[in-house]
């Protein structure tokens, strides 16, 4: 399940979550080695080298609240 959400702040700036029951199997095993996922990483590899973008992630495990 994904999340996106804008600054009300800023409407440049967007925050993307992304959430996978088993991180192993279903982030880097289907969506990371994925088709889509590489042509999509290329793309914007080459927009952080223009720094026309900036990412930073974390991994966060669920307190199931």
């Amino acid at each position: 399940r994904s999340y996106i959400n804008y600054s009300d702040k800023n409407p440049l700036l967007y925050n993307i979550i992304e959430r996978y029951a088993d991180k192993d199997r279903d982030y880097l095993g289907t969506h990371k080695s994925s088709e889509e996922f590489q042509s999509f990483r290329a793309i914007l590899g080459d927009m952080q080298t223009l720094s026309k973008v900036t990412i930073s992630g974390e991994s966060y495990l669920d307190v199931e609240i």
